[in-house]
């Protein structure tokens, strides 16, 4: 049975804002498993925490939401990490 993390936990692991992992919802970047319709609870698997980590890994570095999104998007297609850093030095 898939072990899930309601959205405050995640936030708590994490050092972020429940807010924050709403805003990762609204744009398509980390979208809960599971949402429980009756209550709006946003759940988390834990293979989702890894995403997450590497999302907050990103943005350290400064990378931009959108950019994060994009390469999530793209299975982080190693040439386009590529070019949104080679953007960044610029």
């Amino acid at each position: 049975m898939e072990m899930y993390f309601k959205i405050g936990e995640v936030a708590s692991m994490f050092d972020i804002s429940i807010r924050a992992l709403r805003l990762y919802d609204k744009i398509g970047l980390l979208k809960p498993e599971y949402t429980d319709e009756k209550t709006g609870y946003r759940y988390y698997t834990a293979d989702q925490l890894s995403l997450l980590n590497t999302i907050l890994v990103l943005k350290a570095l400064g990378i931009k939401l959108i950019d994060i999104k994009r390469l999530v998007d793209n299975s982080f297609n190693p040439e386009i990490l590529i070019e949104i850093l080679q953007n960044k030095q610029e």
